[in-house]
């Protein structure tokens, strides 16, 4: 059964102020008169020669048009639906129909339903930039990089995120995920009564979600705002190939009636629309926080939603604050976020996240050279040097091969780690950060071979003699990038902030998210990072001093 939040009461919006209701829709009864006019009408522009493929159109109706005489008959097959937010409705239209209806007294404008897609990027061996370092600070719980970066962490002893309404416009949330369950509030489904918001058969949405709101209760990982209430608003179908404009229209309209504070919106496209720009403007007014991805062309251009003055535009950079490659600029980037290599939750019956784990030892995120096996390996371990022949131990028979990268292919590491009896091989870097690897295109049984950073390398090799390991895989999780990924980053921040002090408008979060980003590139604004990077402590602080105690110096 599908779970929605309760509504808020008829004619108020979350602060509860009252909106008039015929200044937020038109009529139903203005809106079945228009649609009964379409084949009549589409007859007088020869209709029964349009042979131009039906297409979805936005149709801006007036607030108090005059009566349109019933010329023609309406279509089942139109596929109508009426917005609330904004006096409009979207319908499925031939050329013809369109034409006529933009003719119409009643009628402002008829245009394309534009499309929006999602922005992220699967890591695929050696193809896309190397995933970051996902810290372990608490224990078995892996803090993805991001958090920290954004300052969300050092907020927790005051707040984290409950009582902020997230809705995550996107593919769906798997509401089973125990990282999500326990934030999960219900949604709406906007692609029809069969996919239903609580299920994700692509994994972005899931993924988003786990930036923003992954609990914090001591396994997978933790989000940004663990205790936000997230709510699922399903725009995309099975294939996530595309949204409608007009859905994002719909969610606003969800958004406004059930009280919602912030809506991530992970997607975009280069097609404007008048309507749906009216549509971003009242859910501004309405108190909410839109964040919405500037894109992955990596150049200069502008995409929508991002581009309305009712959102807010987020670029990416990576772990040491460059701008990431694929991350479009443009003069509506408005703050910047972690956005490469970004570990968070995955629909638990796919996503498998390389893990090395061992009695007294943190966590370490791995990745699966290209070609090797993935098959699970325990055991203790050996340090094998740089993986040359005569370099191995008769000791690690039966046992796991660490060995440094350097001098040596990954897959003569490998071969020879196999020809002395290791079971398992990890290979760790030589520099700082992680890599992306392969053994090669050759057929041969390989081992299991991960590869971990030098820092997670040189850790293994300081533990005790003889410590039991693990190379295995966690469902459930996995590593995206892209501008979907920074988006949820400052969505979540924003939750945080607004969590330290509820009773803040959505326009003084956003001032303090904004004035407070640690600014990068050109001095000020640029069109590459906004302001700069969100800055979770620094926007909590202007916005709420009184919950940072100043500490007076001890005179001595």
């Amino acid at each position: 059964m599908e779970r929605t939040a309760a509504p808020a009461p008829a004619g108020m919006n979350r602060k509860g102020r009252a909106f008039s209701t015929t200044d937020q829709s038109t009529t139903v009864t203005f809106m079945k008169t228009i649609l009964t006019t379409l084949l009549v009408s589409a007859a007088a522009f020869g209709a029964s020669a349009d042979t131009s493929p039906a297409q979805r159109y936005l149709v801006a109706t007036r607030e108090r048009p005059e009566a349109v005489s019933a010329r023609f008959t309406q279509r089942v097959e139109a596929d109508v639906v009426e917005f609330r937010s904004v006096r409009g409705f979207a319908a499925t239209l031939t050329e013809d129909e369109a034409r006529s209806l933009a003719l119409d007294p009643a009628v402002r404008f008829v245009e394309p339903d534009p499309k929006r897609y999602p922005f992220d990027r699967k890591l695929m061996s050696g193809a896309l930039a190397p995933r970051p370092v996902a810290s372990a600070e608490a224990g078995s719980q892996i803090v993805p990089y991001g958090v920290p970066l954004v300052q969300a962490p050092p907020l927790w002893g005051i707040a984290r995120g409950a009582g902020i309404r997230v809705g995550i416009v996107d593919t769906g949330i798997d509401s089973r995920h125990p990282d999500l369950a326990g934030n999960f509030r219900g949604g709406k489904s906007f692609v029809g009564d069969i996919l239903v918001p609580t299920a994700d058969t692509d994994g972005h949405g899931t993924h988003v979600s786990g930036t923003i709101g992954a609990l914090d209760n001591g396994e997978g990982v933790v989000g940004v705002a663990p205790e936000a209430e997230l709510y699922s608003l399903r725009v995309f179908d099975a294939s996530a190939e595309f949204a409608n404009g007009s859905a994002l229209i719909e969610v606003i309209d969800w958004a406004i009636a059930n009280g919602l504070n912030v809506l991530n919106m992970s997607l975009g496209g280069p097609e404007t629309s008048q309507l749906e720009a009216e549509a971003f403007a009242r859910a501004e007014q309405n108190g909410i926080l839109v964040f919405a991805s500037s894109g992955n062309d990596g150049v200069r251009l502008i995409n929508y939603p991002a581009g309305y003055d009712g959102a807010i535009a987020v670029s990416a950079i990576d772990a040491t604050f460059n701008l990431a490659s694929f991350s479009t600029s443009g003069p509506n980037v408005a703050i910047t976020a972690p956005g490469v290599g970004v570990l968070s939750t995955y629909p638990i019956d796919s996503g498998n996240l390389p893990l090395i784990t061992g009695n007294g030892l943190a966590d370490i995120p791995a990745d699966l050279l290209a070609n090797s096996p993935s098959g699970t390996v325990t055991g203790p371990y050996v340090f094998c040097n740089l993986g040359r022949e005569g370099e191995f131990p008769a000791s690690v028979s039966g046992k796991i091969a660490l060995i440094q990268r350097g001098e040596i292919t990954f897959a003569e590491k490998a071969r020879n780690a196999k020809a002395a009896g290791a079971t398992g091989v990890i290979i760790f870097n030589n520099v700082d950060g992680p890599f992306l690897g392969t053994l090669g295109e050759e057929p041969f049984a390989w081992p299991v071979t991960m590869g971990i950073t030098l820092a997670d390398g040189l850790a293994l090799r300081a533990a005790p003699a003889g410590t039991e390991i693990a190379l295995r895989y966690v469902r459930g999780f996995e590593f995206l990038q892209g501008t979907s990924m920074s988006c949820p980053h400052v969505a979540g921040v924003a939750a945080l902030v607004w969590s330290v002090r509820p009773e803040a408008s959505a326009e003084e979060v956003r001032d303090a998210l904004l004035s407070t980003a640690t600014d990068l590139g050109t001095p000020g604004r640029d069109e590459f990072f906004g302001f700069g990077a969100v800055n979770a402590l620094a926007a909590a602080k202007q916005l709420a001093p009184s919950r940072f105690p100043r500490v007076r110096p001890v005179r001595r």
